[in-house]
């Protein structure tokens, strides 16, 4: 009994040894230490250049897209995460800059890797993301969700009508006779767009899908200007982008859509010889608001209003379609409600006169 009890401790001992013996083996090579997030904000990650680090994939697309890491000013522990997108072949190397909501993500270091997830809502987009950051080869894979915010945009359509009211003027810089004469302008735009059209309508779907139509005078039907995507612009204030797009018979939605517009507000698709691109990339924008009734105020950006302009004046000078007073109170109006212009810099968003077409009419669809 007394042996036995020896042999039990001696073999435990034996045991304990051998452990040991197998711990210290395997502390001979520490363990790696776990990937330093701040690696993600040395550089911008993309997937629009000749060596991308990005692979994305946003609500089923894969657009090309910038991404920035930076410490949040708050918590250094945390990191805040930018996202910039667009749609087109021009966009590889231009992007118009579809700004996502920004996110406050906490990273998970591991052995190699970064990964992270988080939500966002911001100026009317809700966006959600996941992401893993691969140390050995300074790469990004990135999923995003992201939804139309704004209940009055989402899968509802807005009518509106022409007449010599329907053009208001809600801002202007002084009351005097340019004031006067800016509203008497709008007044005959009105009446001359009431001529041609009924009515117009935007029609807005909850995955930024948009339909811009137009009914002719005395057509039951309604003929299609642009149908792409829009979105809401998280770095300005209630201001939508639209892309030019739709059906079109030369492989180029954008042009084609051009077209459309150009013919139906200018007159003419010609106009398009007579001035630079609708808008730069293919895209106009329209700030907006709604009222207590419910209706939607569009304001069209003031570039795209003054292009439109000028290329109708262009137009009417060159077919001597219009006498010469009509011409020069047509030119004034243009350079009064001119976007700014500033130091080489056209200011796209802001101008000293705000003219808003509001809706007669909203329903779901």
């Amino acid at each position: 009994m007394k042996h036995n009890a020896i042999r039990g401790a001696l073999y435990g001992l034996l045991c304990l040894s051998a452990m040991t013996w197998l711990a210290g083996c395997e502390n001979d090579e520490p363990a790696s230490p776990p990937t330093d997030w701040s690696l993600m904000t040395e550089h911008e990650f993309g997937n629009n250049k000749s060596t991308p680090d990005l692979s994305v994939l946003y609500n089923g697309e894969e657009p090309y897209m910038r991404v920035a890491f930076r410490p949040w000013s708050e918590d250094g522990t945390k990191m805040e995460m930018v996202m910039m997108m667009g749609w087109n072949d021009f966009e590889k190397d231009y992007p118009i800059g579809v700004y996502l909501p920004r996110l406050i993500l906490d990273p998970v270091q591991g052995v190699g890797t970064v990964t992270f997830e988080g939500e966002a809502t911001e100026a009317g987009n809700y966006v959600r993301v996941q992401g893993q950051y691969e140390e050995a080869t300074d790469y990004l894979n990135l999923s995003v969700v992201s939804e139309l915010a704004i209940p009055e945009l989402s899968d509802r359509e807005y009518i509106f009508r022409f007449g010599s009211d329907c053009l208001e003027l809600k801002q202007a810089p002084s009351r005097g006779d340019d004031y006067d004469f800016v509203q008497t302008m709008l007044q005959q735009m009105g009446e001359r767009l009431g001529e041609a059209y009924d009515e117009m309508k935007f029609v807005f779907h909850n995955d930024y899908t948009y339909e811009w139509l137009i009914k002719p005078t005395g057509e039951a039907d309604y003929r299609l200007l642009s149908a792409s995507k829009f979105w809401p612009r998280v770095d300005m204030d209630q201001l939508l982008m639209f892309h030019l797009g739709g059906p079109d018979t030369d492989g180029n939605p954008a042009h084609s859509a051009e077209e459309r517009i150009y013919e139906a507000f200018v007159g003419d698709v010609s106009a398009l010889t007579y001035a630079p691109a609708f808008a730069a990339g293919n895209y106009f924008s329209a700030s907006y608001g709604f009222d207590g009734d419910g209706r939607l105020a569009l304001s069209l950006n003031p570039y795209s209003f003054t292009s439109l302009g000028w290329m109708a004046y262009e137009l009417a000078k060159a077919t001597h379609s219009m006498t010469d007073e009509q011409l020069a109170d047509m030119k004034r109006f243009i350079e009064l409600t001119n976007y700014s212009f500033f130091e080489g810099v056209y200011d796209t968003t802001k101008s000293d006169w705000v003219i808003v077409h509001s809706s007669d009419e909203a329903r779901d669809i």
